[in-house]
């Protein structure tokens, strides 16, 4: 079957380098059961169109595009021809509807991806203008759509969506290290700390996410000062770049945390599992986590996740064998120096290997597609 999977929102160039990137992990979980698929990502303007061979009939298009905010405005048509199905990563995006128009009028079977249902906007005013603009749900309300998260899936029912089926987000196997077990971890300590300048002998938090308000990178400098005041030897690395990495750095020196914070802007996804293999703790304070990529990570690394309760969190750790939940940020210093004696790595690793990598996904979107 030829599919196209379609992200609207607005993307970074080449941003599967840098990311375990969800549609290229769902394409390529696709292409590997027999069908043939595009990848398209919208970029901005001036990052230059780009075509790239991924093997095993995969290919990723980026589509350079204006955009008003996080929401593509591609007017071209751009699905190749003799596609049969397309995949669209939509929640609230205002594109919608024109892909969705290209679809009926091509006799293309389209199925909807969401993962949120209002604008996730810093700006209330900005948030419900984009949401006034943005009408998938009568769309939505005509179609079987797939929800990312269980929360996701109630709040569509209970909007009137019929039609919803939990097609849970999932790392890419290829972009694993399958093998981590077999690994040094003081020889990586020692590799990475060279590499950083640092000790990494000790105790070390990992922190992954961009540095804007919603992953609340500058609360996590004060939440690892009260981690470093209970374990002395702690370092902390943040991985991670945005437009609050001055706010950051400002907190790192208000605190006096210099020479125990290591800011890295980002890491290929080759060499991440280095990263999550000797990290102690992965920390997440999103509140408002849709999903986590980086806690699936660190989980199938068999770490110990901290987050924050919200959907995303709250949905892939069932139990304190696999990490721990907390009410607030203030607790999540205390649930790092004291982790509770249930955690499992095993059972960590366990419940990512048997639940969230794309080929489980995928065969349920086939169901759907054909």
């Amino acid at each position: 079957m030829k599919i196209s999977v379609i992200t609207l929102g607005m993307m970074q160039p080449h941003q599967g380098q840098f990311y375990n990137a969800q549609d290229i992990g769902l394409g390529r979980a696709l292409a590997a059961i027999g069908n043939d698929v595009d990848v398209f990502n919208f970029v901005p303007l001036g990052s230059g169109e780009d075509t790239e061979d991924l093997g095993d009939n995969l290919r990723f298009h980026q589509i350079p595009t204006k955009a008003t905010g996080i929401h593509s405005m591609y007017k071209k048509d751009f699905i190749p021809q003799g596609t049969e199905g397309v995949v669209c990563f939509s929640d609230n995006q205002m594109n919608f509807e024109r892909i969705l128009n290209y679809c009926k009028k091509n006799g293309i079977k389209c199925i909807p991806y969401v993962g949120v249902l209002g604008s996730n906007n810093d700006n209330k005013l900005k948030g419900m203008l984009m949401n006034m603009l943005s009408d998938n749900m009568k769309h939505y309300k005509m179609m079987t759509v797939l929800a990312k998260t269980p929360e996701v899936m109630k709040e569509m029912k209970d909007q009137g969506v019929n039609s919803v089926i939990l097609a849970p987000v999932c790392l890419d196997e290829t972009l694993l290290n399958k093998d981590y077990k077999s690994s040094d971890v003081q020889e990586l300590k020692t590799t990475l700390g060279r590499l950083h300048g640092r000790d990494l002998s000790g105790h070390v938090v990992l922190f992954v996410g961009r540095l804007q308000e919603e992953k609340h990178p500058v609360e996590m400098v004060d939440v690892f000062a009260d981690i470093k005041k209970m374990i002395h030897s702690s370092q902390m690395i943040m991985i991670g770049k945005g437009h609050l990495e001055g706010s950051v750095k400002a907190e790192i020196g208000r605190k006096g945390l210099f020479d125990s914070v290591t800011l890295v802007e980002r890491v290929e996804n080759s060499q991440m599992w280095k990263y999550y293999s000797i990290a102690d703790v992965v920390v997440n304070l999103n509140d408002h986590e849709i999903f986590g990529m980086s806690i699936l990570e660190a989980m199938y690394y068999g770490k110990h996740v901290v987050a924050v309760s919200a959907p995303g969190p709250d949905y892939i750790i069932q139990n304190k064998a696999q990490g721990t939940l907390c009410e607030s940020e203030e607790d999540v210093a205390q649930a790092v120096y004291k982790p509770g004696k249930e955690f499992d790595s095993e059972a960590a690793h366990e419940r990512v290997e048997n639940n969230f990598l794309w080929n489980v996904t995928a065969r349920t979107i086939m169901q759907q597609l054909t």
